[in-house]
């Protein structure tokens, strides 16, 4: 499958399946704004979500994602156990 058809297969061809083409599925003058907004290629598995729009309202921002921040952080050394930079400078 080539790029094009495989981009149309998550957007376009979902949209016209269930019969809301005249809405949404591409971006074209008189379609409702609902975007997602990617960090890279959006066939890349490693491109994140960086913002949502829906209706022409961002309804998510990457960047104020609390729940994401904590989940993506370093877990810290429990009480009494030394880091690995702790170790190196014994």
């Amino acid at each position: 499958m080539d790029r094009a058809e495989a981009l149309k297969s998550i957007t376009l061809y979902p949209a016209q399946f269930i019969g809301i083409d005249n809405r949404f599925g591409s971006i074209e003058s008189g379609k409702e704004a609902s975007l997602v907004f990617l960090t890279g290629d959006p066939l890349d598995a490693q491109t994140w979500v960086d913002k949502v729009m829906i209706g022409g309202e961002i309804v998510y921002e990457k960047a104020k994602d609390l729940r994401l921040k904590k989940l993506l952080e370093k877990p810290k050394p429990e009480e009494g156990q030394q880091t690995s930079q702790d170790k190196n400078t014994d």
